[in-house]
């Protein structure tokens, strides 16, 4: 097994095939290297797949908590300038009112079966079998991972993570 999560369970087959075509998805809504995909998701299966497709296609990703509020989200958002967020259903309308306000979201996309207008579907997307996505290459030096802090004394401050620290990291745990 790949990944496994609660009752959840898929092979490396599997995990292959569904970032691959979350991947092309990305791609679709015009994900490039070095633009930013914010997650705003539980600790699901969801947030490894969205992870595995963003860094393939050589984006950055932007993991946040699900506890910021919305202002918080803002301020992060006006610094990272995400063009895709993934998020819940329970969570859309805030980010489809927030594109108003944040010119670089592009796109969202949503975990759930209620999907609003304005918005793709994550099943859809993960689900719809595509051509093979080939990983963009990277350099160490390029940005995989923009890491906030939640704010509690101050406002948010984003850490900035290589795909050479992603590399290493693994390495120096032995």
């Amino acid at each position: 097994m790949a990944l496994f999560f609660e009752d959840e369970r898929i092979s490396f087959r599997e995990l292959d095939r569904l970032v691959n075509n979350l991947s092309a998805g990305l791609i679709g809504e015009g994900v490039r290297k070095g633009d930013c995909v914010a997650t705003f998701l539980p600790d699901a299966m969801e947030i490894a797949l969205s992870y595995y497709a963003i860094l393939k296609v050589g984006a950055i990703h932007a993991p946040l908590d699900m506890r910021l509020k919305e202002e918080e989200v803002k301020l992060i958002f006006n610094d990272a300038k995400p063009a895709v967020v993934i998020t819940t259903s329970q969570f859309q309308d805030m980010f489809l009112s927030m594109r108003a306000e944040i010119p670089s979201i592009k796109s969202i996309i949503v975990v759930g079966e209620e999907v609003k207008q304005g918005c793709k579907s994550f099943k859809e997307m993960r689900d719809k079998d595509s051509s093979r996505v080939i990983p963009v290459e990277v350099e160490d030096e390029d940005i995989a991972l923009y890491l906030y802090t939640s704010g509690t004394t101050a406002k948010p401050k984003g850490v900035m993570v290589t795909f050479g620290s992603l590399d290493w990291f693994p390495k120096d745990m032995h």
